[in-house]
């Protein structure tokens, strides 16, 4: 199995904690391929100790060549990297996945699903049904769109059609089109020519929007709301679960002061602001 991540040096501890959560439940020998924007030695050791049936590989990427790509909101432009992996890495299939989620089951079947000759097999995006996302999907010309923070890619297909390529160039002459980073310029250089695969497999977590359903494989933490940035978040807990099979783990107390911290800054952060529109 193929797993692709792509992070910078603030994201280490949330790659370890996803990937101790992927080797927890795979036993399947895994080839682990992380697009380094700037990870520290240290860091780099700290991920390469976790135990389990896997090797690792660092493939180094110029945060700096995607600088004058458009920007979004609070997303890092790092983010369009992804569009490099069929470059970058010499498989057919891989799974790319963000580091804000959890893997919770085995990803045996949803790894071996047929392409059928598609670029890749993805879930729906949860706000697809949405009046911005409906008007993005027009903008873009396609009638599926799915979230790109799961995506099992057949990488020999997009190689033999120039995707990389296709992608970086829309990206750069389209930038108006472009509401949420590579996301956008994949749904529309992919079309509709993928498959949607069941929302198990990318179950989209908003904290106070979205009610747990089933049993997902995977548990995915969209928007600003994460169970490591102190929102007093209902998964914190499972979060520290993994956390602990890392060598980023601290003593339970000292997990929750920290996460007690950062709630009491976003706390004082919000208030303040509530003040300034009062005054």
């Amino acid at each position: 199995m193929n797993i692709a991540f792509l992070i910078d040096d603030s994201y280490s501890e949330q790659l370890a904690v996803t990937l101790a959560s992927v080797l927890k439940h795979n036993k399947t020998h895994i080839s682990v391929y992380v697009l380094d924007m700037g990870i520290s030695e240290i860091n780099k050791q700290k991920i390469s100790a976790l135990k389990g049936n896997y090797e690792l590989q660092f493939i180094p990427v110029k945060p700096e060549l995607f600088e004058n790509f458009p920007k979004v909101y609070h997303l890092k432009t790092m983010n369009y990297a992804r569009i490099l992996l069929p470059s970058l890495v010499d498989c057919s299939r891989i799974l790319f996945l963000d580091c804000d989620l959890l893997v919770l089951d085995d990803l045996e079947e949803f790894y071996h699903t047929d392409f059928k000759d598609a670029y890749a097999v993805c879930v729906r995006e949860r706000l697809a049904d949405t009046p911005r996302i409906r008007r993005q999907m027009q903008v873009l010309g396609v009638k599926k769109y799915f979230n790109a923070g799961v995506m099992l890619m057949n990488l020999d297909k997009m190689r033999e059609d120039n995707i990389a390529e296709k992608s970086l160039d829309f990206a750069k002459n389209y930038p108006e089109k472009i509401l949420l980073l590579d996301q956008c310029v994949l749904n529309h250089v992919f079309g509709d020519n993928v498959i949607l695969a069941d929302k198990k497999y990318n179950f989209q977590y908003k904290l106070t929007v979205t009610r747990l359903e089933g049993k997902p494989v995977i548990i995915h933490f969209v928007g600003a709301e994460k169970p490591y940035f102190g929102y007093a978040h209902p998964f914190e807990n499972l979060y520290y679960k993994y956390l602990k099979l890392t060598p980023y783990k601290v003593p339970f107390w000292k997990f929750k002061r920290r996460m007690l911290g950062l709630f009491w800054e976003k706390f004082k952060k919000r208030v303040c602001v509530l003040f300034l529109c009062m005054v």
